[in-house]
């Protein structure tokens, strides 16, 4: 197990693990078409964030990065239907809300801010000129992560205390 994630289950990490491919089914399919734009923009993000969200989450986002393409792919295929797909990633993304506590609480805020921030990058991968103005009504509530509780930032313990 990746340090930083041993207060969970492999259950509950391949729920945290598979949350970016979902966010990018999510959003990016939700105005009934997941496309190719929007598959590269979520691989490249996804990519990106294995090197550059800090120690303690590059090797998270490593394992996120490896058969990103393909897990993505097979999330938004698995349901054809778009309320059923949505219904069900927006249940299993709910997940988060029980793993984040088991997290160490910055661990927790920097991953749920990378999901937000990664479901906007989706959000705004097609249409539009150089990606400014595309975000439809659909993929706005849906870029929200509305099924997710926010986590609080924590607040840096006192060095003098």
């Amino acid at each position: 197990m990746i340090e930083g994630f041993e207060g969970i289950t492999h259950q509950e990490f391949a729920t945290l693990r598979d949350a970016l491919p979902m966010i990018a089914a999510l959003v990016g399919g939700a105005d009934g078409n997941f496309d190719a734009k929007e598959r590269y923009w979520a691989e490249k993000m996804a990519n990106i964030y294995s090197f550059s969200k800090g120690e303690s989450l590059d090797a998270f986002f490593k394992k996120v990065a490896d058969h990103f393409s393909d897990r993505a792919d097979a999330v938004y295929r698995h349901h054809q239907g778009l309320e059923e797909r949505n219904k069900f990633l927006s249940e299993e993304l709910a997940k988060l809300n029980d793993i984040f506590p088991k997290l160490r609480p910055m661990d927790a805020y920097k991953l749920y801010r990378s999901f937000l921030q990664f479901a906007d990058e989706v959000a705004h991968a097609s249409g539009g000129i150089f990606r400014m103005g595309s975000v439809d009504a659909n993929e706005a509530k849906w870029a929200k992560l509305p099924m997710v509780k926010p986590v609080p930032k924590p607040i840096k313990p006192d060095p003098e205390a």
